[in-house]
């Protein structure tokens, strides 16, 4: 009997997974197609370490001028809040703080959404983007990779559970997208 309720709560749990990457990938699908459609710039989904890779389109070859392109590129993470905190896998966090400014969090708040499928529309309006993640991440990573190193008889074992959350008293105070898209491609138009 123990063992059947726990195969229903893993296929559960899994359930739940599954449901949450596809409205997650959803969102960040009508993320793209604002960015694309309403403010002219190029977006290439990448899904590693962070979801979209943010440029001014014609500045440059992404294939063969990755080091003069990628001066003028943000590193987008969306997220599709559902509660206060939105989480940062140990991959997500790293990225963030190896690649600050560059590297920025675009929480699109839902919620108080009113559909599982919410408009191009409706994600604009509860977008809000913070910048400088990566530096306020910085010394929480340090102090994980410290603790993951203890010593021989001691230490954190640090598995692919791990997430780093950034409350909603940070993002909230995000710039709109419309602001970021402003502010962040301001000297290269």
């Amino acid at each position: 009997m123990e063992a059947l309720r726990f195969l229903e709560e893993k296929k559960e749990r899994n359930s739940k997974f599954d449901r949450n990457r596809e409205y997650g990938l959803l969102v960040q699908g009508l993320v793209k197609k604002l960015i694309e459609e309403t403010y002219g710039k190029g977006v290439d989904v990448i899904d590693c370490g962070y979801d979209l890779l943010v440029y001014e389109k014609g500045e440059a070859d992404l294939e063969s001028d990755w080091g003069q392109f990628r001066a003028g590129a943000y590193l987008v993470e969306v997220k599709a809040a559902r509660t206060d905190d939105v989480r940062l896998t140990a991959k997500q966090a790293q990225t963030a703080a190896d690649n600050d400014p560059q590297y920025v969090l675009c929480v699109v708040d839902l919620r108080s959404s009113e559909t599982d499928e919410p408009s191009v529309d409706e994600v604009e309006k509860r977008i809000r983007i913070t910048t400088g993640i990566g530096k306020r991440l910085r010394p929480l990573l340090e102090r994980v990779d410290q603790a993951a190193s203890g010593d021989e008889e001691v230490h954190v074992e640090q598995t692919g559970q791990l997430r780093y959350c950034v409350s909603e008293p940070l993002w909230t105070r995000g710039e709109t997208l419309e602001g970021w898209i402003m502010a962040a491609f301001e000297t290269s138009s």
